[in-house]
């Protein structure tokens, strides 16, 4: 049995006392070490992950694509404005998975441990937001900077769409 089957295993209060020696899930006491932690994907298991961040980047996802339709249909150049809008929104939803990642982690424990990686998780945004911006604005030439902040908005507002749709 790996570890992964006797967290499942504890998770449901059953045995796994031939492989690690749990008898009971409060025995057991399962971390991730840092390197299983980061190699796993950004949606492992719906227990690790906070259900409201997986809606709320769809919605991200969702808006960006309506934008794109829109900058397709009302823009004079189309595929021009469809791409910056996209470039856009990724700049939003990009950041936003590193902060799941990161604020992800640790999600039970000290408070001050938890609000600390939530500052990290924040600051890692951060950057990495302008980062992105810096990279899009310099490597990207012929850009509609509407279109660029159009998609860019467009994700963003997924936050507020997420705190009045629930499902």
């Amino acid at each position: 049995m790996n570890l992964i089957g006797c967290w499942k295993n504890c998770k449901q209060n059953q045995s796994c006392e031939p492989a690690f020696g749990h008898k009971q899930r409060n025995e057991a006491k399962l971390t991730l070490s840092s390197r299983q932690a980061y190699n796993r994907p950004i949606f492992y298991d719906s227990d690790m992950i906070n259900p409201d961040a997986k809606r709320v980047v769809r919605i991200q996802l969702r808006l960006t694509l309506l934008a794109m339709l829109v900058g397709l249909v009302v823009a004079e150049a189309p595929l021009n404005a469809a791409m910056s809008v996209l470039l856009g929104g990724l700049c939003a939803i990009i950041p936003a998975l590193v902060y799941i990642r990161i604020a992800g982690t640790l999600q039970r424990g000290d408070p001050a441990a938890i609000m600390r990686s939530h500052y990290r998780a924040a600051a890692a945004k951060f950057i990495l937001t302008l980062l992105l911006f810096g990279g899009v604005l310099l490597f990207f030439k012929d850009l509609s900077v509407p279109g660029l902040f159009g998609g860019f908005i467009a994700a963003t507002s997924a936050y507020w769409f997420g705190l009045l749709i629930k499902n």
